[in-house]
Formats: C-alpha cells, structure tokens, sequence
C-alpha cells in the first residue's frame, strides 16, 4: 500500500501502517483500518496485513467504536479462499 503520507506525518510504519489492539497508529487519535492496516495477529505475536474485504469490513467497524471512546480490541482468526475451476 502507499504509506508515503503515513510516513510523512511520522506514524509507525512496516509493511503497511502499524497499528495496536484498538486500531490506533503509533498517533493515539489516528486510527487505520483495512488493507493499509498492519496489526499484530494473536497468538503468534507478528504483524500482518490481511488484504480481504471481510478484514477491511470488520476493521473498519472495530476502528469507528475506538474512534467514538470505545476500547474494543481487534481480535481475528486470519483466513482466504479460493475460486478454483470456474
């Protein structure tokens, strides 16, 4: 993903724009959701990006419950699919 307007304003970046539990950057009132977002993935601990619409779906959800005062950890079991055949 472009990070390049994330790097400049001094936000945390690795593979995409590193965020915590609660989908906030490494600038507690800038949140970042979807195929930019790099969260860390429980129980192994890594960061990852996960570039599918159900992640950006939920993340966006879990990010505007933070952004108006909730504390709502992002907790997902990463997965894919295949279309196969067609």
């Amino acid at each position: 993903p472009n990070t390049e307007l994330a790097m400049a304003a001094g936000l945390e970046v690795g593979q995409g724009i590193r965020v915590d539990a609660q989908l906030r950057t490494s600038a507690p009132d800038i949140f970042a959701a979807g195929d930019v977002c790099e969260f860390r993935l429980h129980p192994q601990g890594g960061f990852q990006r996960q570039e599918t619409w159900r992640n950006a779906e939920t993340q966006g959800r879990h990010a505007a419950l933070n952004l108006l005062g909730g504390e709502l950890p992002f907790e997902i079991i990463p997965g894919f699919w295949s279309d196969q055949y067609d």
